[in-house]
C-alpha cells in the first residue's frame, strides 16, 4: 500500500497545478496512460488536432506569469478573429457588437430592441432563455442566440438557468454595437480577444495544447498512470484501483483531491448519504463529439480561427481551423478541420452518422475546395464537456461539496465542483488549493 499525504485523483490541469505546489507531499492517480484530461492532443497521420479546442485567456497574473515561465517561447498570442454565421449573414464575433454587414432591416429591428431592452425597465431573468432575451434584445436572439444556443444545449432554454454562462458572453453596451452597426468595430475587446496557444518547432513530438499538460507534468514529484479508480473509502481514507488487471491501494494520511466528475465521485465514495447520491443522479450535462479531418490540398484563407453556426439544420455548432493556430499542426500541403457537435450525455450516439451528416453539411458550405481531397476522418469524445445547470444544480452541489470536504476530500476543477470555468481559472483554483493545503500540512506538522 502506497502512502502520502494527499492523493489527487486525475491529471488534467486541475490536477496538476495543484500538485505542483504540494509536491513530494501528493501522488496523482491518472485513469489514462497519457497525461492531461481533456486538454490533449492527438495527431492522426501527421495532422494535430486539440480534444476539444482550446486557448488561453489569463484571469489571475500569478496564473499567467507561472504559465508563460513554464511554456516560454513557444506559448503565442492569439488574435482571436472568429466568425459567426447567423441566421441572415457573416458577422464577426462577438456578433452583438459586429452588426455592420447584416442586411439593414435587421441591423435596425436588432438596434430597436437592444435599445430597449438596455434603456427599458426589464425583471430579473428567471432561467437562460430569459436571460438572453433581456441581454440582447429579440432581434439578436432571433438572428444567432436562440438558434445556435438550442443546438447547442438540444434543451429548452427555459429550464436551464444562466448560472455561470455569462463570463464568455460579452454584454452589450449600446454604444458599442451603435459603433459596430455603422461601421467595422476593430477596436472592441471581447472577453478572448488576448489568447494565447503553444506552437513548438516544426518537427516537435508534441503539439497543440498538450504542450501545457506535459510542462505542468514535468513540475510534478509523483504520477502513477492506467490507475482506474474503484472505491473510495472515507472512513479509513483508502483508495482502491485497477491497474491493468492489478488491484492496488493507497492511503491518502490526510486529504484526497478529486478532480473526476462530480456525479462519478460520489458514486465512487463509500459511505454518503442516501439522499445525496439520491439528488446527484438529477445533474445533467451535455458532451462534445469532436471530427477531426484531415484534408489534402490548399489552406483556406480569411476563415478565422473558428466559426460558429446558428442554422439548426447544421449538425454542428462550430468548424475550428487549426493552421490558423499552428501552421505546423498538418503536413505542408494540408490542413485539419476540427468539427464541434454537442448533444445531451443521455442520449445514444451513432458515430457513423454523425461523420456521414458532417460531411454532407460542410459539402453544403463549401468549406473545402475542389482541389483538395479527405484523407481521414477520426474521432474524439469529451463526456462531460459542459455543465447543464438547472433551478436544482447549485443547491445540490453544494450539499455534496459540503459533506465530501468534511470528509477529507477537497474538490477542483471544473467536473469536480461541476461549474463552468477557465482552464485558466481551473489551473488558478489547482495552485490556491495545493497551496492552502501544504500551508495547513506545515502548520499541522508545528503543531
Amino acid at each position: 500500500m502506497r502512502k502520502k499525504p494527499f492523493i489527487i485523483i486525475g491529471g488534467g490541469l486541475a490536477g496538476l497545478s495543484t500538485a505542483t505546489e504540494l509536491g513530494e507531499h501528493s501522488l496523482i492517480l491518472e485513469k489514462e496512460k497519457n497525461i492531461g484530461g481533456l486538454v490533449q492532443s492527438s495527431q492522426f497521420d501527421g495532422y494535430w488536432y486539440d480534444h476539444v479546442l482550446h486557448l488561453l485567456y489569463f484571469n489571475s497574473k500569478n496564473t499567467e506569469n507561472k504559465i508563460k515561465s513554464l511554456l516560454g517561447e513557444i506559448l503565442k498570442p492569439v488574435t482571436s478573429t472568429a466568425w459567426v454565421e447567423s441566421i441572415s449573414g457573416t458577422v464577426k464575433f462577438p456578433m452583438q457588437v459586429n452588426l455592420h454587414g447584416l442586411p439593414v432591416n435587421v441591423v435596425s429591428s436588432c438596434i430597436r430592441d437592444l435599445a430597449e431592452t438596455s434603456y427599458g425597465v426589464n425583471k430579473a431573468p428567471e432561467n437562460f432563455e430569459e436571460w438572453l432575451l433581456f441581454t440582447f434584445g429579440k432581434s439578436l436572439c432571433d438572428e444567432f442566440f436562440f438558434p445556435y444556443n438550442r443546438k447547442m444545449w438540444s434543451r429548452d432554454l427555459s429550464t436551464l438557468m444562466p448560472t455561470n454562462f455569462q463570463w464568455n458572453i460579452t454584454p452589450p453596451n449600446f454604444i458599442n454595437v451603435l459603433n459596430g452597426a455603422l461601421e467595422e468595430n476593430n477596436n472592441f475587446k471581447a472577453y478572448n480577444s488576448n489568447g494565447w496557444y503553444p506552437v513548438p518547432e516544426k518537427n516537435s513530438s508534441n503539439r497543440g495544447m498538450s504542450c501545457l499538460s506535459h510542462c505542468l507534468a514535468k513540475q510534478v514529484k509523483n504520477l502513477s498512470f492506467s490507475n482506474s479508480v474503484k472505491r473510495i473509502d472515507i472512513e479509513n481514507n483508502l483508495i482502491f484501483t485497477d491497474s491493468e488487471n492489478d488491484e492496488s491501494c493507497f492511503k491518502y494520511e490526510v486529504g484526497c483531491i478529486a478532480t473526476l466528475p462530480l456525479p462519478l465521485l460520489i458514486k465512487l465514495c463509500d459511505p454518503v448519504p442516501m439522499h445525496i447520491k439520491e439528488k446527484i443522479k438529477k445533474l445533467k450535462w451535455n458532451r462534445v463529439i469532436s471530427i477531426a479531418i484531415n484534408i489534402q490540398g490548399p489552406r483556406p484563407e480569411n476563415m478565422g480561427l473558428w466559426r460558429y453556426y446558428a442554422d439548426e439544420a447544421l449538425i454542428f455548432t462550430r468548424l475550428i481551423f487549426m493552421h490558423e493556430f499552428d501552421v505546423f499542426s498538418a503536413p505542408d500541403d494540408g490542413w485539419g478541420l476540427l468539427v464541434e457537435i454537442t448533444g445531451r450525455a443521455e442520449d445514444e450516439v451513432d458515430e457513423n452518422m454523425l461523420i456521414e451528416r458532417t460531411l454532407e453539411d460542410i459539402n453544403k458550405l463549401s468549406i473545402i475546395d475542389n482541389k483538395c481531397e479527405i484523407k481521414a476522418v477520426n474521432v474524439m469524445k469529451a463526456d462531460p464537456a459542459y455543465v447543464a445547470f438547472t433551478s436544482e444544480t447549485e443547491s445540490i452541489v453544494a450539499e455534496a461539496r459540503s459533506y465530501l470536504e468534511s470528509a477529507g476530500i477537497y474538490t477542483v476543477g471544473r467536473y469536480a465542483r461541476w461549474e463552468y470555468s477557465s482552464m485558466s481559472q481551473v489551473m488558478t483554483d489547482g495552485f490556491e488549493l495545493g497551496e492552502k493545503l501544504k500551508s495547513k500540512l506545515a502548520k499541522d506538522a508545528v503543531l
